[in-house]
């Protein structure tokens, strides 16, 4: 007998033609683990456990269509639940999701779902946007009763723009927006009201400081009211009233001073440069009022190694003059319209503020019953590779926690699931703050397959879940 060849493998060369035999004394096995509150194949909701409004309790939790596998994106990062045909290590893209009346619209890359906020109940499933249409989604987001879609088209890198009604059931209709001038190379958009989009396109290559290109189109029918190159890029929340502020960089090594434009959304016309007086490298600036732009560092406050070193700061739109700084070195985490006005969410190194964004003032401190606003400001992490509660590291990527902080609150662990990949956040109709996220049932995860059509472990239980947050 040949050296290295075993029994079993001759028994099997011997009767190959007239019966099957396998060279592998045991099958594969994959990961097991427990069954968690998601793993029932059916609709769950917290009132069959009786946690509802406890933090970290599952809210609701439903099965996904399609076919899902666990997979690893990169070796340094935790396993993440992902559509079979995203399942590749050149292509993917997590899920995101926007919440209008109670429903929340899922997207997975162009396919489109329904869900009840409250309850999980499936309404829609599965639909895609311009099916012939070859495209990455970059951004959904909602201008009115509309779903905008802001999508990329991977060959030629152009944008690619479409509107639906947002209705809850029945299936979408999609508007695809033709840019007046033909292709639109990676383009943003910005809600402007009344049913308008501001849609902004990149500088030519190679030409830097050279307009960029926009348009203001009705998001109903796609018909721009009108076209220009303007001087910057938009700020955040670009649009306040009728006017659009774009910002341009300065020179850093001639010192120059960043611009700011007010462009007239009736027309185009564009102002008069004005001079901040703060940089805005290492940051970004948001827009808050007619009167006030605000400059958001970059920045983690708690960082030990790279903590902020600039202070949240605010300057006039008029004159670009700094009229305000926040105490300590910090940033902005979020911006929110409230009855009494805009508020920044502030976070420095002793916590998060509530804070007036025209002349600097701390409203309140961050945290209490808040839902909406603890949903918004809510941020998810996923620290595996530290220690834990048990003060034991997590070193294996499919048992990865996520990870939800609330200003003022515990943090809450989210380990239901395996590949756990955060969706969105916020508040339902009876008052509570929830998280969403998209993962496999633990019990559900099934061993690699050599034949596989992608990468990573077959999940036969794929959920979407929300989980309360305890405000």
């Amino acid at each position: 007998m040949p050296r290295g060849t075993s029994p079993a493998a001759v028994a099997c060369a011997l009767t190959l033609l007239v019966s099957s035999c396998s060279l592998l004394e045991d099958e594969p096995e994959g990961p097991e683990y427990a069954p968690t509150a998601i793993s029932p194949d059916e609709l769950v909701h917290c009132e069959d456990e009786g946690d509802c409004g406890e933090a970290g309790a599952v809210r609701w939790s439903v099965p996904l269509e399609d076919d899902y596998h666990v997979h690893l994106p990169h070796h340094q990062d935790p396993a993440v639940l992902t559509p079979v045909q995203d399942a590749v290590v050149t292509s993917f893209a997590r899920p995101r999701a926007v919440v209008h009346e109670g429903t929340v619209h899922l997207h997975e890359r162009d396919r489109f779902s329904a869900f009840d906020a409250g309850t999980g109940e499936v309404l829609r499933s599965g639909e895609q946007a311009d099916p012939g249409q070859n495209k990455s989604v970059d951004e959904l987001f909602l201008e009115g009763d509309r779903l905008v879609l802001h999508a990329i088209e991977p060959r030629d890198w152009n944008g690619l723009f479409y509107t639906a009604e947002a209705t809850p059931e029945g299936a979408l209709e999609w508007q695809a927006i033709e840019p007046p001038e033909g292709e639109f190379d990676a383009a943003s958009a910005h809600t402007y009201g009344e049913g308008l989009l501001v849609l902004q396109g990149d500088q030519p290559p190679g030409e830097h400081g050279a307009p960029h290109p926009y348009h203001l189109v009705d998001a109903s029918t796609g018909e721009a009211e009108w076209s220009a190159d303007l001087p910057g890029r938009t700020v955040d929340r670009g649009v306040v009233g009728d006017t659009l502020y774009v910002s341009a960089s300065g020179d850093a090594e001639e010192d120059d001073p960043d611009l700011l434009f007010e462009v007239d959304l009736a027309d185009g016309d564009v102002g008069d440069p004005v001079e901040l007086a703060e940089h805005q490298r290492g940051g970004r600036l948001v827009a808050t009022s007619e009167d006030r732009v605000v400059l958001q560092p970059n920045c983690d406050p708690k960082d030990d190694e790279d903590p902020c070193t600039r202070p949240v700061t605010g300057m006039d739109t008029g004159d670009g003059d700094v009229v305000w700084e926040h105490p300590e070195p910090s940033t902005v985490r979020e911006v929110v319209e409230e009855d009494e006005g805009v508020l920044l969410l502030v976070e420095d190194a002793d916590g998060y503020w509530w804070v007036d964004p025209e002349g600097g003032e701390v409203v309140r401190a961050a945290g209490g019953g808040e839902a909406r606003l603890a949903a918004l400001a809510a941020t998810v992490s996923m620290p595996w590779h530290e220690e834990g509660a048990t003060g034991e590291e997590n070193d294996d990527p499919f048992t990865a926690a996520a990870e939800i902080n609330v200003p003022g609150h515990e943090p809450i662990t989210v380990d239901h699931a395996s590949g756990i990949a955060h969706v969105t956040d916020y508040a339902t109709d009876d008052g509570a703050a929830v998280s969403l996220f998209t993962g496999c049932a633990p019990d559900g995860l099934e061993p690699e397959e050599a034949a596989a059509p992608a990468d990573g472990n077959p999940c036969s239980s794929p959920r979407l879940f929300a989980v309360d947050l305890g405000i």
